[in-house]
């Protein structure tokens, strides 16, 4: 219930920084008789500013977690000191990792998948999502079959690195319900050192 209140606040705070920051944008320049029409448009004002940040904050609570945190695969905070990542003392998720950008999160997201599947042996969608997403905390046959539709490879069906950018995409997808990241990103984090 609270987080539906929550969600409703914010949700209202969104709607009116929005209905503000466009009448500020629509607003006609105020011309009095005999003046001259002005050749020049005025630029924002500082108010203009603040409701332009205020809905950019307000969207931005709204985004999914994994998004929020440049973690689209929602990895679990551990010790792992992965390149990019916002140190566990200034963490302020507390359950989930956290990155200084998208396409840190994306090759650390890259790397586990990729270690769980050639090292560990997980190379099905069905091993991996099972263990990457346990049943105690996921549905994960949905999971598995919402990779499956979206790669278009069985269940069962031995990964190889050609499906490993839609791979990606998916578990993106399912873990965020979008996946809001260009190719060429996924690609350069796959392939960043």
């Amino acid at each position: 219930m609270k987080g539906v209140i929550v969600g409703g606040v914010l949700l209202g705070l969104g709607g009116v920084a929005f209905y503000l920051w466009q009448r500020g944008r629509d607003a006609a320049p105020q011309i009095s008789t005999g003046s001259p029409v002005p050749t020049t448009t005025e630029p924002a004002t500082t108010t203009s500013g603040f409701f332009d940040n205020m809905v950019s904050s307000v969207t931005s609570i709204l985004e999914p977690r994994g998004i929020r945190n440049h973690n689209p695969g929602n990895l679990v905070l551990t010790t792992i000191a992965w390149k990019g990542k916002v140190p566990n003392a200034q963490n302020t998720d507390g359950k989930f990792e956290q990155f200084t950008s998208p396409l840190w999160g994306i090759r650390a997201m890259f790397m586990d998948v990729r270690g769980d599947i050639e090292k560990d042996g997980l190379n099905t969608i069905r091993k991996l999502i099972t263990s990457y997403a346990p049943a105690f905390e996921n549905n994960t046959a949905a999971y598995i079959q919402s990779v499956v539709n979206q790669i278009g490879i069985g269940p069962d069906t031995k990964i190889l690195p050609s499906n490993y950018p839609n791979l990606l995409k998916a578990i993106i997808k399912h873990e965020n319900g979008k996946q809001p990241y260009s190719d060429a990103l996924i690609i350069e984090a796959m392939n960043t050192k």
